[in-house]
């Protein structure tokens, strides 16, 4: 189920927050891998333990509200497992002018950022708290935004932000 959202400019040190209202956060408990065709087809192939709509993709097992990465607006996970689990991150937003855009993720364990079915970041890592970027180009319009994320154990931290490129 897709969901249609915007994105939103809320600067935070020169990058803004993936936000408003709409990304649809499936998680499942007691599975997880790095291997990003088998985190689609488990999440194809089976229920969601939990599904909610949260305003930003920025979660974290520290305390709600505590600085982490860029943004200071972590909230907690879904609720149930901490450890051993994947999210499955679905919503579209508007781009207002086409460009390229720099997008950032801060993220222990790994992850996959898909923009238009197109791979924008890949971490197929298990590790600490690290950050990683690319820059797109992207027309102005509609575009499908779509996250996997994959822990195994310890921290388990996912905050995904986007600026223009040339931005401060």
């Amino acid at each position: 189920m897709k969901k249609f959202i915007a994105l939103t400019a809320v600067l935070i040190s020169g990058f803004m927050s993936v936000a408003n209202a709409g990304f649809i956060v499936e998680k499942y408990d007691g599975y997880n891998t790095s291997n990003l065709t088998n985190l689609i087809n488990y999440a194809g192939s089976n229920t969601a333990t939990s599904t909610t709509e949260h305003d930003f993709i920025d979660f974290s097992d520290w305390t709600p509200g505590t600085y982490i990465g860029q943004s200071n607006t972590n909230v907690a996970w879904p609720p149930s497992a901490v450890d051993n689990f994947f999210v499955k991150i679905t919503g579209m937003f508007d781009i207002a002018s086409t460009g390229d855009y720099t997008f950032k993720s801060y993220n222990d364990d790994g992850m996959y950022l898909n923009i238009d079915g197109s791979n924008v970041l890949s971490d197929s890592g298990y590790h600490a708290a690290n950050y990683r970027s690319n820059t797109v180009n992207l027309l102005a319009g509609l575009h499908d935004l779509e996250i996997y994320f994959f822990e195994g154990g310890g921290q388990a931290i996912l905050e995904v932000t986007y600026a223009p490129q040339g931005s401060s």
